[in-house]
């Protein structure tokens, strides 16, 4: 077996179970939203595929299905899909096993998320560097399978489900990354996780409109420096 083939078959057995599943119950509710709104198949697949993100594919779901332009889809898409810079941001130096930017990187990119970060996060100190861009590879890869699976059966077979059901599957992923960041063995991710469960509703409260933002920026950065004081020895 090649050195790559290991890391990227280990990545791809540790995406079956809980982390398919919990994103492929996500993307089951957004295939149900997406047949709700209008879109067809084809187009709600593609969504899925080109967005990867479920804030960006419910935005554009109920934008079409309020008949709202390209202009005004394209722009929302746009500012929501920003919140996915800081993500990349620190998911590729977890990825890259070089300091120079490649061509790969961007294939990288498309596949973040906070599940996949999540996990690369949690065993980066149990992959050397030129195994890690394989095994995020491999567990990605079974993410987006099980994301498509998840929204052809939404698409489907969603409409004999009830409609609350298909709106608690959106949460299933966030629940998950949820758990994974407080079982971390870095103390920055359970500080943050902590923090952000009492500033961002606290921010919220103060600006609907920019409260989230500002609560979890407050909240990772208090919550990092935490971790860094911590492990000072």
């Amino acid at each position: 077996m090649s050195d790559r083939a290991a890391p990227f078959l280990r990545g791809a057995r540790d995406c079956f179970g809980v982390p398919a599943l919990a994103l492929t119950a996500a993307l089951t509710g957004y295939g149900m939203m997406a047949r709700g709104n209008g879109l067809d198949l084809a187009v709600t697949v593609a969504s899925m595929v080109a967005l990867w993100g479920l804030p960006a594919m419910m935005t554009f779901a109920e934008i079409f299905g309020a008949a709202g332009g390209p202009m005004l889809m394209g722009v929302t898409i746009l500012l929501i899909n920003i919140r996915t810079l800081p993500l990349v941001i620190a998911t590729l130096p977890l990825v890259r096993s070089g300091r120079n930017l490649h061509w790969s990187h961007f294939i990288h990119a498309q596949f973040i998320s906070p599940t996949n970060w999540a996990q690369i996060e949690a065993k980066q100190s149990e992959l050397s560097a030129p195994e890690r861009p394989a095994y995020f590879l491999g567990f990605s890869l079974v993410m987006w399978a099980g994301g498509g699976l998840g929204t052809v059966l939404g698409y489907e077979f969603g409409a004999a489900l009830p409609a609350f059901i298909g709106k608690s599957f959106l949460f299933m992923t966030p629940f998950f990354v949820f758990l994974m960041m407080s079982t971390a063995r870095r103390r920055a991710g359970q500080w943050a996780l902590a923090l952000g469960a009492v500033l961002v509703p606290l921010a919220i409260a103060w600006d609907a409109d920019w409260g989230m933002a500002a609560g979890g920026l407050a909240a990772g950065t208090i919550g990092f420096a935490f971790g860094r004081k911590g492990a000072r020895p």
